[in-house]
């Protein structure tokens, strides 16, 4: 309960402070990276529909068609799945700055801006939501062989929305990580360590991702800084004062 309550802690002192004109330009990115993707989504879409197949076709014409329809869902699925990996890498400079400024604003702690630093963060990035999507998806296919096994294909869904929302909030708790030069396996020790806190944060940030295209707007800069919020909070950096007067 104490984690729900860090959490909605954190999306109260969010809001609030969009209410305030704050981290409102950090959303200006995301739109138009939303925008493209829907279009491709759309696109994609597009594919799926066999209804242009009449019943009395060739049999290849209905081959040809449903051969369509499932590359449509495959790009369907492709392009969300590139669309989190962009907005977790490629946005990584951008969400890194928005969750320095949260901290500064929460203590007080600046963290100046440095080439090569900044440099760093994006490889580091890129390789630590790589190895997370690798081991989402090696997690998938235990679970997948192991759910037919046993008959268990019935909580799929649950299981893949889970394991996926771990490794999202792992992700994003990564920017405070290395902020405190925290290595990668240390980052992995935290997730381990506060695996109910990274779940409850990926979990968020996937229910936000569920709005139809607004969602994969809104959602990392949303849980950007909730999560450097409840960082923070879970590390004992902030105070009854300090929550007061900001």
């Amino acid at each position: 309960m104490k984690t729900i309550g860090h959490h909605f802690n954190a999306l109260q002192w969010t809001f609030l402070q969009f209410t305030k004109g704050k981290y409102l330009v950090y959303f200006i990115p995301g739109i138009l990276f939303a925008l493209l993707f829907w279009w491709l989504q759309d696109w994609s879409q597009g594919l799926i529909s066999t209804d242009n197949v009449a019943a009395n076709d060739h049999w290849y014409s209905n081959f040809w068609a449903k051969a369509i329809s499932q590359t449509g869902h495959f790009l369907f699925f492709f392009f969300h799945q590139l669309a989190i990996f962009f907005i977790l890498t490629l946005f990584s400079p951008i969400n890194t700055f928005l969750s320095e400024s949260v901290d500064k604003q929460l203590t007080g702690e600046t963290v100046g801006f440095d080439l090569i630093r900044f440099v760093n963060e994006l490889i580091r990035m890129v390789f630590i939501v790589t190895l997370a999507i690798a081991m989402e998806w090696l997690l998938m296919g235990v679970w997948s062989f192991f759910a037919w096994l046993f008959g268990l294909q019935f909580l799929t869904p649950f299981v893949f929305f889970m394991t996926a929302a771990f490794f999202y909030g792992f992700s994003f708790y990564d920017y405070s990580l290395e902020r405190h030069e925290i290595s990668v396996l240390g980052s992995f020790r935290f997730a381990k360590k506060y695996a109910i806190p990274t779940l409850v944060t990926g979990i968020f940030f996937s229910i936000i991702l569920l709005i139809p295209v607004i969602g994969l707007a809104i959602a990392p800069v949303i849980i950007t800084i909730a999560s450097t919020h409840v960082f923070l909070k879970m590390m004992g950096k902030l105070d009854i004062q300090t929550q007061t007067n900001e």
